[in-house]
């Protein structure tokens, strides 16, 4: 819930986490961290 409190504070969602996962390390890499747990 924290997690979601601050990017609320930042104004911005959770899925911008995803995709500055995908530009940094491309899809098939963040889609494997999501399977594996990773945040």
């Amino acid at each position: 819930m924290q997690r979601l409190v601050d990017h609320v504070d930042r104004g911005v969602c959770p899925a911008d986490d995803f995709s500055d996962r995908v530009i940094a390390g491309g899809i098939a890499s963040a889609v494997t961290g999501m399977m594996h747990g990773a945040s």
